[in-house]
């Protein structure tokens, strides 16, 4: 009887191991078949299912998407393969628009394009066959006291949209509501460097600051680049530690809340001075105008595009032309 018990003990035993045992590879329990508890799939081929694991989306590149194509900015391009936009480089020199080939170092116009005139009143509302143009010389600014720090500006009027999502057929409204900020002069804008969106909230910390205590000394670690990035008419104010003075003239000017525009200033000259420190090496303010808007009738974008000067130098090499300066 004793022999018996043993046998049927053994059986189960048996039975036992053999149920954890993998039909695939013999493979036991805590030798690569699993771990107890856990139930193993196996796909269609026999081995083992494993889901991949979700990935987090990764920030978006800032750039500027025209015709469904991306364009990524870029400190060596401004904007990169400008040129594919419309196989060729309009620019605007003041009064009109003309325009270089691939290749090409003359500049050029056209009948069609010599009526168009940026800014004006008599803006055609039908612009099918313009839709970006880089300002080569015009608005050029310096943003500090040597002059290797500038900024230049693109314009694109159509067919665009934004890392944020405002597009030409967008209202001014529409563009505040996803993210642009009230700025100067009928101004909405966005901040954006190659790590993303700029500090505003520390920007509003330091103009409340600057406020509350009646001193700009809270700007000192920027003050350059504050300094440089204010007109000369708000120069004084500053010059003087007016902070009273100069939310007078930006109210005086601007048509936006005075705090705004300290906030915009602000955030901007925080961007200069991480060009300066070496941070980054580019910056763009997107700007978008209601008086345009109401103008044209559809919400032209204008790229302010900062960085060193020596790289706006390498733009036009790099879109395959020469732009007589």
């Amino acid at each position: 009887m004793k022999k018996n018990l043993w046998l049927i003990g053994a059986v189960l035993v048996m039975l036992a191991v053999g149920g954890c045992a993998n039909e695939k590879d013999g493979s036991f329990c805590g030798e690569g078949g699993g771990t107890p508890g856990e139930v193993t799939e196996y796909d269609e081929t026999g081995n083992k299912a494993t889901e991949e694991p979700e990935k987090p989306e990764g920030p978006k590149k800032p750039g500027i998407t025209v015709n469904g194509t991306f364009y990524e900015y870029s400190a060596k391009s401004g904007i990169s393969d400008f040129q594919n936009i419309e196989d060729k480089v309009y620019v605007y020199d003041g009064i009109h628009v003309k325009y270089y080939d691939i290749g090409g170092s003359e500049l050029k116009t056209s009948k069609e394009l010599e009526e168009i005139e940026i800014g004006m009143e008599d803006f055609p509302k039908d612009t099918s066959d313009f839709v970006t143009a880089y300002f080569a010389s015009y608005y050029t600014r310096a943003r500090n006291a040597e002059k290797s720090i500038v900024s230049k500006v693109f314009r694109i009027n159509k067919g665009y949209e934004t890392t944020e999502g405002v597009r030409g057929e967008n209202t001014y409204a529409e563009a505040e509501q996803r993210g642009f900020r009230p700025f100067r002069l009928n101004e909405a804008i966005s901040i954006l460097d190659c790590n993303g969106e700029a500090d505003w909230e520390t920007a509003e910390k330091l103009a409340n600051q600057a406020v509350a205590e009646d001193s700009f000394a809270c700007l000192a670690h920027i003050e350059e680049s504050f300094y440089y990035n204010l007109s000369d008419f708000w120069k004084q104010s500053y010059q003087e530690d007016d902070v009273e003075g100069l939310l007078k003239k930006l109210e005086s000017f601007c048509n936006r809340s005075p705090m705004d525009c300290l906030i915009g200033l602000i955030a901007e000259a925080m961007e200069i001075q991480k060009i300066k420190d070496g941070e980054i090496d580019w910056f763009v303010m997107q700007a978008v105008s209601s008086y345009e808007e109401e103008m044209i009738g559809f919400l032209p974008l204008d790229i302010y595009f900062c960085t060193l000067a020596e790289n706006v130098e390498q733009w036009d090499e790099s879109w395959g032309l020469a732009i007589t300066p």
